[in-house]
């Protein structure tokens, strides 16, 4: 009797040593910091026509584009401007609201020219409140993962985008205090284009200049109807303006111009890691027409 209360013992003590070895430790276990989360996230503009205005293949494929923003499925969108055509609409945003408007508890808007097509921006602000930043203004900033985001209002004429102005004096602040080591900003207006209608913004330099200097890797940008992704310096700028309204058509390449493309709707899709990105150009077929990883500068 005896012997078999000792072996009963040695067999649970066995069992338990066989559990405790089988079992994986977490990373905070081994003292390991759990690794950097990814994001995924979706970006476009010039995006909803009326709800009225007729579909076809030219023009009004904000559904389509939306479709694309469910399959890829993305933590956050950010807007770039141009959300809703069209100044009757602005009060109730109809044509936004039913495709890109499903996605507004994940969405950062930047506001574009046609949303001051009502004065001061309101039906943009009735419409986002608060996600849109403080009222009037439009930049805010907010940090994804392992990332920085700064949304700036590149409307110069309504705010000001010189170097003594609020909003550069703003954001020269906030990319300093920020101790991410990869940074993205977007706005409505591409600083360098290749397109036919607009190119170049000159009225955003010394912006721009603060971004590069604050150690910003992307920017995103609306405006132009097409994509673009152009490098200067040690910014990668993409213009995705294809999201639904119309496309627009190409000039000569800028210096910097690194893929066109004019005849295709679509969004981009970006993942966002520790140290870099990949990014997808995703035309409204679903096909990838652009796409590629990078380092962000150390």
């Amino acid at each position: 009797m005896k012997q078999l209360l000792i072996w009963g013992i040695i067999i649970l003590i066995l069992s338990g040593l066989s559990v405790s070895l089988g079992r994986k430790k977490r990373p905070e276990q081994n003292g390991q910091s759990p690794a950097p989360k990814e994001i995924v996230i979706a970006a476009g503009g010039d995006i909803a026509c009326f709800q009225n205005w007729k579909t076809d293949e030219d023009s009004c494929k904000q559904k389509e584009t939306a479709a694309l923003i469910e399959q890829i499925n993305p933590e956050a969108v950010l807007i770039l401007g141009d959300l809703q055509y069209n100044p009757l609409a602005f009060t109730s945003w109809q044509g936004y609201e039913e495709s890109w408007g499903k996605f507004k508890n994940i969405s950062y808007p930047a506001i574009g020219n046609h949303e001051y097509d009502l004065p001061g921006g309101k039906g943009y602000w009735d419409y986002w409140g608060e996600k849109a930043g403080e009222r009037g203004k439009g930049w805010y900033s907010f940090d994804l993962g392992e990332w920085h985001i700064a949304a700036v209002n590149s409307n110069c004429g309504e705010v000001g985008c010189g170097k003594e102005s609020e909003q550069v004096r703003w954001l020269d602040g906030d990319l300093t205090a920020s101790k991410k080591a990869c940074k993205l900003a977007f706005m409505h207006h591409p600083r360098y284009s290749s397109g036919k209608s607009h190119g170049n913004t000159l009225a955003i330099k010394d912006m721009w200049e603060i971004l590069d200097a604050g150690g910003v890797d992307v920017v995103l940008a609306g405006h132009e109807h097409l994509y673009e992704r152009l490098k200067s310096g040690n910014i990668r700028e993409f213009i995705v303006g294809t999201g639904g309204r119309s496309l627009y058509d190409f000039g000569n390449p800028k210096t910097g111009s690194e893929a066109r493309i004019s005849d295709s709707f679509g969004v981009l899709k970006m993942v966002l890691k520790e140290g870099g990105y990949e990014w997808e150009f995703v035309s409204e077929d679903g096909e990838a027409k652009d796409r590629g990883i990078e380092n962000c500068t150390p």
